[in-house]
């Protein structure tokens, strides 16, 4: 059957034992230093796709703290600018009253001086009137006169004051 195939019996006798021979020299210092770097090379990948793995995960937690620590610092933020609002609110309210309050005692005060003022006029305006009445009746008496100059003499009186005689 080799010779319908135009093999040689005593060639691939050769050929398997030069094989078998050759073989175990190539496992030893070609394969088992192929495998090796095989090996390791794959080993370096592994070591590699880990820690990419490892540093993925890093990164997913520091984004998540990241995320965390904006939402805190957003919602202080917030916080201090509403409690700021609510502080300037109360100093308004509290600038308003003290504000009306000063109005209130200003204007108490000038209704006091009003009506000391009042009062003055009503007392210096009493005097006149009783100078006046005093001064009438000087005159009266000095002259005798009728009602109706009496009345003429009041009306002009009091119409253009008393002039010392």
């Amino acid at each position: 059957m080799l010779e319908n195939l135009a093999i040689n019996g005593r060639d691939l006798l050769v050929q398997i034992g030069g094989f078998l021979l050759l073989f175990p020299l190539l496992s030893r210092y070609l394969f088992g230093p192929l495998s090796e770097a095989i090996e390791d090379r794959e080993r370096r990948i592994k070591e590699k796709m880990d820690e990419a793995e490892r540093n993925s995960l890093e990164m997913q937690s520091m984004r998540e703290e990241y995320q965390r620590r904006i939402a805190s610092i957003e919602t202080e933020a917030r916080d201090r600018i509403q409690q700021a609002m609510k502080e300037a609110m109360a100093t308004k309210d509290e600038l308003l009253e003290n504000a009306r309050a000063e109005t209130e005692k200003l204007l108490e005060r000038g209704r006091q001086e009003m009506d000391r003022e009042r009062h003055k006029v009503l007392v210096e305006m009493r005097d006149k009137v009783v100078d006046l009445a005093i001064l009438a009746a000087e005159k009266l008496i000095e002259k005798n006169i009728d009602e109706k100059s009496h009345r003429a003499l009041i009306d002009d009186i009091i119409e253009h004051g008393v002039k010392p005689s």
